[in-house]
């Protein structure tokens, strides 16, 4: 997983990153040289598609869900199924309680990504995804991403499609959500 908070000894800050490969090594990556502004609040500088190798793996920061997501989501979405506004009604269901959208859970996740900073200033495209719920997200569960890049596609004009598997997973360490990401990135140059 990508280590933001440590520096490798001798190495520039922001010239490298530090990742575990699929052969479960770890491995200092030299990032393009050409310069990017970091993102305020970003945990990484963004990544150029030349950056990305397949088997490098991310992790975000969590973020609990609350009350007031749950709402405010039925309120945007207009998708006020007493599964996620009744608890009365939740009550009688599978769950036992209120559960957060699906799409919700999804959102969140992208957020969290976003936050991680990779995609900040080279991402250019979200060019589609596939998602898998596979357990409820309850208001007061903690969720966080974990990304591994699986595929690596050049692209025409000076850019490429970064391919991901992404799981969300809660507090307790279940898996929540299974998405696949196809991202357009630029290129270094």
């Amino acid at each position: 997983m990508l280590k933001t908070d440590r520096k490798v000894a001798g190495l520039t800050s922001g010239t490298f990153i530090i990742s575990k490969h699929s052969d479960h090594k770890w491995r200092a990556h030299r990032l393009s040289t050409r310069p990017i502004s970091p993102h305020k609040g970003a945990n990484v500088t963004s990544l150029f598609f030349d950056d990305f190798q397949i088997g490098d793996k991310f992790k975000t920061a969590g973020r609990t869900i609350c009350e007031a997501d749950i709402v405010t989501f039925a309120g945007l979405s207009g998708d006020y199924h007493q599964l996620h506004t009744n608890e009365e009604y939740a009550k009688e269901t599978p769950f036992g309680h209120r559960v957060a959208h699906g799409i919700l859970t999804q959102a969140i996740t992208s957020g969290l990504i976003s936050r991680l900073g990779i995609y900040t200033e080279t991402g250019m495209a979200n060019l589609g995804s596939s998602e898998k719920y596979m357990l409820p997200v309850f208001p007061g569960d903690t969720i966080h991403a974990e990304i591994e890049i699986t595929g690596k596609k050049p692209m025409e004009n000076h850019r490429g499609m970064i391919s991901s598997k992404i799981a969300t997973v809660n507090q307790n360490g279940e898996t929540v959500m299974i998405q696949e990401m196809n991202v357009m990135v630029r290129c270094t140059g």
